[in-house]
């Protein structure tokens, strides 16, 4: 009986607590802590981090500490002033030290688990390599130059008039540029030092105008740019040698093919080529020229209005090139009459004698067309891809391009010299890729996925749930490596790492995977055991919690934090969160036990949000699953307003810290819910054809609605709808579908898909290819009853919802001039509309962010006040704001005449 009072008095007081917690306002933006610039060092035994006050998008952020801790905890380092800039503080690669940029240029060298420190004053660069050392710039007596520091003794030595510097990979070498004088000019000279004989040195290079520099693979070369454009040369030097640097290529050299030297990209990997650019000369430009755009049929890119009012495509095109270091041959890529490459140059990982390159074009029936041509580095031939090696990706030892067939539900490989396609995933099994009525829309990384090479022959591949080992000969039949489990369980498996790079499994006797249960939104990881290829995947952790779900696009921006493992140890750094649980840093070795590092819950001082995955069957007879969102004073005896936010499928997210942030165009949950509101997120279903996806989004979102309204704490006469982006697109169609809705807000959407069609977004592209996709795959000649029938700007006058448009002059995606057709047919129409455009393209574009997003903030939440709470209206849009008043008046004061909107 005692022990039954003790809960009740607790549940009383918890809930008296909440209760009296306050609600979110606008001014906790700028004060809510995040944890950025996170590192562990190379030994696993410390712990780097920033704590900073702001949200990152939303203007200048305040630094709060940086702290230095060790993975028990046991010692800890706190810093509340030091320099400004990304990475201004790091670990020595020997996990002795942290290096500490701090104000007034001074450099602090903290000796890791001690209160042992070095200071450096006037220090203006630095990097450290190896085991000992550590180089910076500093001015010495009056003198600028570089000083090479030994951690181990504290020997220094000094080398003046140096202005940069830079470590080959290696730290077995020193690269330096020295400031030089002499009787007619000054000028640059390039040193190289061996680190360990730094009292040898050796100069390569004397002049002017020095530019990039690079080293290759094994350390001993290195390649550099000199001269201005028109005049630039290409140098390389190897560094073994004692030998002074050699010029490689001239622009004059290139004067038969009419192009300019662009740059240096990288070393090939045997280190016998130079890959470059090469850049089209442009003729000067003439005085006094009319003011025209020249429109053509043969156009690949629109030259539309952007040209002239956002800057359009105006820079010299690019090409690519090799240059033999032992003939200085040049081997061209691309001619100057070819169109350049519009994704840059993919190789192999073994190999980069032939390579994948895409040039892309808006075509009829497509957003993008694509060819892809397989590109000889040896001597620049050319071979055209089939088109469906669009999306292929090459071997190791470039031997197989290796693809995913939608259509076919299967993988293949297409034999580069031979020319022969294969099967390589041919088993009974057959739900690679989800692609089926019902499917909700997601962009987890799986099905049809690539994951990483185990060696030139095998490829480590997803299917839906599950992960395989897949032969790209198609001699052997695929191996599940986890045994179906994750298909029998609703289990997502991912490899913990996503990467395409050579993996070795020979060498790994067990790989960590990140697993993430789609029914009940848990998320941990798992580990399998490659000598037992038939056994199930063992558990290390799994629970209510968001670890890492990398790749995961339905996942809200800035929520995912991905694993990150120390370079010498098996020691992780993995964040942990939930709705209600801040995404503090663990360290762990094992995945099983987790060594709490911090410890931040700004959410524990307001009235937060809690959240319930829900599930109804929608109109077309489909599971759907949604989350809510109620506050922790949550009535259920009261009747709350809710508002519908949705993008594809959201109910991943039922275990996201959302970050309270101003509005890019979306809602801010977190504000919302505190403030009064009941959000829901419901996922948007379709059945695999576009031309239907605008009538099944409104079966996702009614079924909702219905479904939502029946609950007995919802006012079913105060629902609100909001979406940008796509979402925006489809809350323009919603209230022309539909008058379930007291208010709705679109943000970056469109409003007329037959405009849109022969329309250009502002980075040059026709629109009509991305028209079809997103609707019946036709033009609008071929089928123009769907253009009519869906476009929102024909059925304005069905519209009995208000509805408030936030659009960007600058929307690159979807441009302002469809929007405003809408917002216009609407006005005429006698609708209640109103639209906020917002025009600066600095912080303004498809979305908005900075002090448009907080202005966006403010106006969305008297909008929804207005019209779910009864709110009294502010003069925005009981009157307006006329031109002439614009940056004199906000019109966000309420209006006190009584005056209606």
């Amino acid at each position: 009986m005692k022990r039954l009072l003790n809960i009740l008095f607790f549940i009383i007081i918890t809930k008296s607590l909440s209760a009296q917690k306050p609600a979110l306002d606008t001014s906790v933006y700028n004060k809510w802590p995040s944890i950025e610039e996170v590192q562990v060092s190379n030994d696993g035994q410390y712990v780097l981090y920033k704590i900073v006050q702001g949200t990152y998008f939303q203007g200048p952020r305040q630094f709060i500490k940086l702290v230095c801790v060790s993975d028990d905890k046991h010692w800890k380092k706190e810093f509340t002033s030091i320099q400004k800039g990304f990475m201004a503080c790091r670990f020595s690669p020997d996990s002795r030290y942290a290096v500490l940029s701090l104000p007034h240029d001074s450099l602090q060298l903290l000796q890791l688990g001690t209160d042992r420190s070095v200071y450096f004053s006037d220090v203006h660069d630095w990097s450290s390599t190896g085991k000992k050392w550590i180089g910076y710039l500093q001015e010495n007596s009056g003198q600028r130059g570089f000083v090479l520091y030994d951690f181990t003794t504290g020997d220094k030595q000094f080398f003046p008039g140096i202005t940069a510097f830079k470590f080959t990979q290696d730290g077995k070498k020193l690269i330096l540029q020295e400031k030089t004088e002499d009787e007619k000019s000054d000028g640059i000279a390039l040193r190289i030092v061996d680190i360990n004989k730094p009292a040898a040195v050796q100069t390569i290079w004397h002049g002017k105008h020095l530019g990039n520099i690079i080293y290759d693979t094994s350390h001993h070369q290195i390649a550099f740019e000199t001269g201005k454009q028109g005049n630039k040369s290409i140098w390389y030097c190897n560094m073994n040698k004692d030998k002074s640097a050699e010029k490689l290529i001239t622009e004059n050299a290139l004067k038969n093919i009419s192009l300019l030297l662009g740059g240096i990209d990288r070393f090939s990997l045997l280190g016998d080529r130079l890959f470059i650019k090469l850049q089209e000369k442009l003729p000067a430009k003439i005085s006094d020229p009319v003011a025209l755009n020249v429109w053509s049929y043969k156009d690949h890119e629109v030259q539309n209005s952007s040209i002239s009012q956002f800057g359009g495509n105006k820079s010299a095109k690019n090409y690519d090139a090799v240059i033999y270091l032992r003939d200085k041959r040049l081997v061209q890529l691309q001619k100057k009459d070819e169109f350049p490459f519009t994704i840059g140059l993919q190789f192999g990982e073994n190999s980069d004698n032939t390579a994948l390159a895409t040039f892309s074009y808006p075509a009829p029936g497509v957003a993008v067309k694509h060819i892809q041509y397989l590109v000889s580095t040896k001597n620049g031939h050319k071979k055209v891809l089939p088109e469906q090696l669009t999306y292929s990706q090459l071997s190791p030892d470039e031997k197989y391009l290796v693809y995913f067939d939608r259509k076919k539900n299967s993988f293949f490989s297409y034999n580069i010299e031979s020319g022969v396609f294969a099967n390589i995933s041919q088993t009974s099994f057959n739900n690679w890729y989800y692609d089926e009525p019902g499917y909700s829309v997601s962009f987890a990384p799986s099905g049809g996925y690539i994951a990483a090479w185990d060696n030139d022959s095998t490829a480590i591949v997803y299917s839906n749930y599950d992960i395989w080992l897949i032969d790209i000969t198609g001699k052997s039949s695929p191996v599940c490596l986890t045994n179906l489990f994750g298909e029998k369980h609703h289990i997502r498996f991912n490899l913990l790492s996503d990467n395409r790079q050579l993996l070795r499994l020979e060498n790994k006797a067990t790989l960590i995977l990140r697993a993430f249960n789609t029914e009940t939104k848990d998320n941990g990881f798992y580990r399998i055991n490659l000598s037992k290829p038939h056994g199930n995947p063992e558990l290390l952790t799994m629970g209510p919690y968001i670890y890492d779900v990398s790749g995961d696009g339905s996942i809200y921006d800035g929520v995912n934090h991905p694993v990150i493992k120390a370079e010498n140890k098996d020691v992780y750094l993995v964040r942990r969160q939930s709705a209600g649980e801040y995404p503090n840093l663990y360290v762990t070795s094992d995945f099983k036990q987790f060594q709490q590092i911090t410890d931040l819950a700004p959410e524990r001082q307001y009235n937060w949000y809690t959240t319930e995955l829900l599930h109804w069957i929608n109109a077309d007879g489909v599971l759907s699953q949604g989350v809510l969102y109620k506050a922790e004073n949550f009535d259920p005896h009261k009747k709350y307003p809710v508002i519908f936010y949705y993008y594809t499928s959201l109910s991943d997210n039922l275990h996201s810290y959302i970050f309270p942030q101003p509005s890019d165009g979306a809602l801010n949950i977190p504000w919302y819910v505190s403030n009064g509101y009941l959000i829901f997120t419901p996922d948007i279903h379709h059945k695999g054809k576009s031309e239907y996806q605008y009538e099944e989004a409104t079966h996702s979102i009614v079924s909702a609605a219905k479904y939502i309204s029946k609950l007995p704490y919802v006012d079913s006469t105060k629902m609100g709808i909001n979406g940008i982006s796509w979402g925006g697109i489809q809350t323009n169609y919603f209230v022309t579908h539909t008058n379930l809705f007291a208010a709705a807000c679109s943000a970056s959407g469109l409003g007329d898909f037959f405009s849109q069609y022969n329309g250009a977004d502002h980075g040059n592209f026709s629109q009509e290819g991305l028209a079809q996709i997103n609707g019946p795959g036709k033009s609008i000649w071929q089928y123009p009853q769907w253009y009519l029938k869906n476009s929102p700007v024909m059925n304005a006058p069905k519209v009995t919802t208000p509805l408030l448009m936030m659009e960007t002059t600058a929307d690159g995606a979807c441009p302002f001039d469809n929007a405003f057709e809408l917002y216009n047919a609407l006005r005429i129409s006698g609708k209640k509309v109103w639209m906020l455009e917002y025009t600066n393209h600095s912080e303004a574009d498809h979305g908005v962010w900075g002090k448009s997003s907080k202005d966006f903030d403010v106006r969305m939440q008297q909008f929804f006040g207005r019209y779910l709470k009864g709110e009294p209206a502010p003069v925005w849009m009981t009157k307006g704001i006329p031109v002439r008043m614009n940056g004199r008046t906000t019109g966000l004061e309420y209006d006190t005449t009584g005056a209606k909107p």
